[in-house]
C-alpha cells in the first residue's frame, strides 16, 4: 500500500473518508468512494492472482529466476552494467536518502549523453534536484547530461488521475537501477484510464499570448527592447511546459528551462531539429532564460541580433506547437475559435504568425 507519509497509508485514508461519508450520507461522495474501493479491490484480486501464479511456476521450475507477471522486469543486479550511470546513482544517494529511482530514458546527440532519471523519495524539492543536478555537472563535465525528475509516492498516487500515462511507463521492474527496500509498494493504477488533456486550452492560449505579447514589445518603440528578454523566457518555459503535457500527460513545475527542453525531446524526439536554433543564440540560452525569469533592475542589453534570433525561436516553436494542438484537434472546435476571437488579427497578420 502506498504511503502518504512515514506514518499513514493512502489506503486507511481513503477507508476513514467513505466511513465518514456513510455517516453523513453523503450519497455523491459515497458514490466516488465506492467507485475507488472497488478500484483498489480489483487491483488487490489482482496482485492476489498474480502472487499465486509466480508461486505455481516457482514450484515447477524449482526456483528458476523468473519475471513479474505482466511485466517485462529484470531484476536490479542483473540490470546492464553502466559505469557512468551507477558514478551518478552513487553520488544522488549522497545528497538524498531516496526509496527508489528509475532510469528510463536515454539519448545521445553528437557528443552529449543524456540520462533520465525519475527521484522517488520524501523532499524531492527543486532545491535539491539543482543541487544534485549541479553536482553532477562538476563530476562528469559537459559529456554527460542527467534529467532529473523527483516526486514523493504518496503525490504519484494521488495525480494519478491526470499523470498516470507518463508515470506508468517509466515506474517499471526494468527501470528500475536503485531501491532501498524490496517492499516498497506499487502505484494503485487506475484500472480502466482514460488520459485527458485538461485546461489544454488554457495552457495554449497563455503561451500564444506570450509570443504575441513578445511581438508587441520588439514592434514598438524602435530598439527599445526593455522587457523583452523576460516575456522572451516566459514565452520558452510556457511552450515547453505545454509541449510536454500535450505528448506525455505530465506537467512539470519548477524545473530549469534546460530541463524541460530535455523533457520535450523526451516527449518527442523529432523537436531536437530545433536545438539550432538555440546554438545560434549569443550565449548559453538556458542560463539566459533562467537568469531572466526574475526581475533585475538594470538598462536591457538585447541587441537586435539576439532579437532576431529570439523572433525565429518563436515563431517556430509556435508553430509546432499549433500544428500539435490545434491541427492534430486535440481542441474542440469552439475553443479553437474562442482562440481566434480572442486573439489580435493585426499582430498575427503583421508577423505571419499561426495560431
Amino acid at each position: 500500500m502506498s504511503k502518504k507519509n512515514p506514518r499513514e497509508y493512502f489506503i486507511t485514508e481513503l477507508f476513514a473518508k467513505v466511513k465518514k461519508a456513510i455517516n453523513e450520507d453523503d450519497l455523491i461522495y459515497n458514490t466516488e468512494m465506492f467507485e475507488s474501493l472497488r478500484i483498489i479491490e480489483d487491483s488487490l484480486f489482482t496482485l492476489v492472482e498474480a502472487r499465486f501464479y509466480e508461486l505455481k511456476h516457482l514450484i515447477k521450475k524449482q526456483y528458476e529466476k523468473i519475471y513479474t507477471v505482466g511485466q517485462d522486469i529484470f531484476p536490479i543486479e542483473e540490470y546492464q552494467t553502466d559505469e557512468i550511470l551507477n558514478k551518478a546513482i552513487d553520488r544522488i544517494l549522497t545528497f538524498i536518502e531516496l526509496e527508489q529511482i528509475y532510469f528510463f530514458h536515454k539519448t545521445t546527440y553528437g557528443e552529449v549523453t543524456t540520462y533520465y532519471l525519475l527521484l522517488i523519495g520524501l523532499n524531492v524539492n527543486n532545491e535539491k534536484i539543482k543541487a544534485i543536478t549541479h553536482s553532477l555537472t562538476s563530476i562528469f563535465g559537459k559529456e554527460y547530461k542527467f534529467l532529473l525528475v523527483g516526486h514523493d509516492r504518496y503525490w504519484i498516487q494521488k495525480n494519478l488521475y491526470q499523470y498516470q500515462s507518463f508515470f506508468v511507463f517509466i515506474m517499471q521492474g526494468k527501470h528500475l537501477v536503485y531501491s532501498s527496500d524490496k517492499f516498497h509498494p506499487e502505484p494503485h493504477w487506475e484500472m480502466p484510464h482514460q488520459p485527458q488533456h485538461s485546461d489544454l486550452y488554457f495552457h495554449y492560449k497563455s503561451t500564444l499570448q506570450s509570443s504575441l505579447q513578445f511581438y508587441k514589445l520588439i514592434d514598438g518603440e524602435q530598439e527599445n527592447y526593455q522587457g523583452v528578454d523576460n516575456i522572451f523566457a516566459l514565452f520558452l518555459l510556457s511552450f515547453c511546459r505545454t509541449y510536454i503535457y500535450v505528448k506525455t500527460f505530465y506537467l512539470p513545475n519548477y524545473m530549469t528551462s534546460e530541463a524541460l527542453w530535455q523533457l520535450c525531446i523526451y516527449a518527442d524526439k523529432y523537436i531536437y531539429k530545433y536545438n539550432y536554433m538555440f546554438e545560434q543564440f549569443s550565449n548559453n540560452i538556458f542560463s539566459f532564460t533562467d537568469y531572466n525569469m526574475s526581475v533585475h533592475h538594470s538598462v536591457g542589453k538585447v541587441d537586435t541580433e539576439k532579437v532576431n534570433c529570439m523572433k525565429i525561436i518563436v515563431k517556430k516553436l509556435m508553430d509546432e506547437l499549433k500544428e500539435t494542438v490545434v491541427n492534430g484537434k486535440l481542441l474542440d472546435d469552439f475553443k479553437t475559435n474562442l482562440i481566434c476571437d480572442k486573439t489580435e488579427s493585426a499582430i498575427l497578420s503583421e508577423n505571419k504568425i499561426d495560431l
